[in-house]
């Protein structure tokens, strides 16, 4: 079946003549750079100067990873939406069709597309090695996490059709569905145009043991920019070769991705769903463990604070197709890789937090609306989120100014005490000690001592979910 569709696309694509879209005129891009380069040599009677090199390999390498994120998906997107044209939904709404077999063939030619985009652009990563540019591991090291970058672009654009158009005609491929594709042109553009020094401060940033140095840091081995700086990435007191972590950051991301898409498809099998099901929670715990390690340089309590606060963006997330009480379920879950990792690292301590973790996670999960097509969810939880971050920065500000502005920032310190995110970070710091921003925060906002957000925030949120679960038993029975 992922043959078949391969096959399909490739000959849609050769009637077109798009096979291998980009590649030429990025083969002719490069020669007549070549040949300016040569006209600059002949022309002046040197070199040209160095001081060039560098801000064009930060642009180029760029450039590079902006066609390995978003062709692939924008192809796969494209592809999959094809299926979805009435005539061919209601011939394939009879078929015996896989979906984990249609998302992986609607996303094979897109794969191989971005292989050959990349392949394309091997001369001017040989020639920037070759003039000193980039160092030629890590130019080599940068190509090759443009290449892992493209399958998980692919999968993505491939899986879209899961959660972008109506239910009724995208997952039982069904009449009703409409063409079209998001023009993502304007994204490859602005990475051209990227500043290198935005590159190559992200990369300097990345080799700090601050928080936002330690995140780069976990990043590094899918972002070929942060490779031009530094090839190691950090993971508790070890020190690693980035590009030996990338291949486990693409198949876990891959397998989160497809996983999803698979278990939210009223075409798969109880057997493949519960199995789809099990690499989703063991891919959200994998994420979490991931931040918490990367983090764990910048200390205990800003490591617990980042990787719960993970999980809590994973879980919140949602599940396609699951009930409140499969969601409450599925999160506590989620939280057995990071919460063995956990203990293993900061003992007592970090069992604790993680377990007061996995009950925010689960009446998170629970309270929020059943992830559907509509989006109530995704946005249900965005919404939470702004508020949560929100709340605690608008009550540091306003609370030193309540005899002026009176009762208004006891209304911040309610929200903040009820934030989702404010409960992670205040169990971390209580557990482990002070978390960066936090600590501002709550010194600033003496009402956050007596009323912890990690017990107001849970107790709140429980109680809507098991409102909500009681309401939706109601109706069923």
């Amino acid at each position: 079946m992922t043959r078949a569709f391969l096959l399909k696309d490739t000959r849609i694509a050769a009637r077109a003549g798009a096979v291998l879209p980009g590649v030429p005129t990025l083969l002719v891009v490069q020669a007549l750079a070549f040949a300016g380069a040569a006209v600059w040599i002949l022309g002046f009677g040197e070199a040209v100067p160095s001081s060039f090199w560098g801000p064009f390999a930060s642009s180029f390498v760029t450039v590079a990873f902006f066609l390995a994120a978003l062709g692939p998906a924008a192809a796969g997107f494209a592809g999959a939406m094809q299926e979805a044209v009435p005539e061919i939904a209601e011939s394939l709404s009879s078929a015996p069709l896989d979906p984990l077999r249609f998302y992986l063939g609607k996303a094979a030619l897109p794969a191989i597309q971005g292989f050959a985009v990349q392949l394309a652009l091997l001369p001017t990563w040989a020639f920037l090695a070759g003039v000193g540019a980039i160092p030629a591991a890590a130019a080599a090291s940068a190509f090759l996490a443009s290449m892992a970058v493209v399958p998980v672009s692919a999968l993505s654009g491939s899986t879209r059709l899961a959660a972008g158009v109506p239910r009724r005609s995208a997952i039982g491929f069904r009449r009703g569905a409409g063409q079209g594709a998001n023009s993502q042109l304007g994204f490859v553009i602005v990475g051209m145009f990227w500043s290198s020094q935005v590159a190559r401060g992200l990369g300097s940033a990345s080799h700090g043991a601050g928080v936002i140095g330690a995140l780069l840091g976990a990043a590094r081995p899918l972002l070929p920019m942060l490779l031009l700086d530094g090839s190691r990435t950090r993971l508790f007191a070890a020190e690693l070769p980035s590009i030996l972590l990338t291949p486990l950051m693409a198949v876990t991301l891959m397998a989160w991705r497809i996983s999803v898409a698979v278990v939210g498809s009223e075409r798969t099998e109880a057997a493949d769903k519960r199995r789809a099901l099990t690499t989703v929670i063991v891919a959200r715990g994998l994420f979490a463990a991931w931040v918490f390690a990367a983090v764990f340089v910048a200390g205990r309590a800003a490591a617990a604070a980042a990787g719960g606060l993970a999980l809590l963006w994973a879980v919140g997330a949602g599940i396609p197709g699951a009930t409140r009480r499969e969601e409450a379920r599925d999160a506590a879950l989620s939280t057995l890789v990071p919460g063995l990792l956990g203990t293993l690292a900061a003992g007592f301590g970090g069992l604790a937090f993680w377990i007061a973790a996995s009950v925010t996670g689960a009446v998170t999960a629970a309270a929020l609306p059943p992830r559907k097509i509509e989006g109530r969810r995704a946005f249900a939880f965005t919404v939470l989120l702004l508020i949560g971050i929100g709340a605690p920065a608008i009550a540091a500000f306003v609370t030193p100014l309540a005899p002026v502005i009176g009762p208004i920032g006891s209304v911040f310190t309610v929200m903040t005490c009820a934030s989702l995110p404010a409960a992670i970070v205040s169990m971390a710091q209580d557990r482990f000690g002070a978390v960066p921003l936090w600590d501002s925060v709550e010194a600033a906002v003496p009402g956050l001592h007596p009323w912890r957000p990690w017990i107001v925030a849970p107790l709140l949120f429980g109680a809507i979910a098991a409102i909500a679960i009681w309401r939706s038993s109601r109706k069923k029975g």
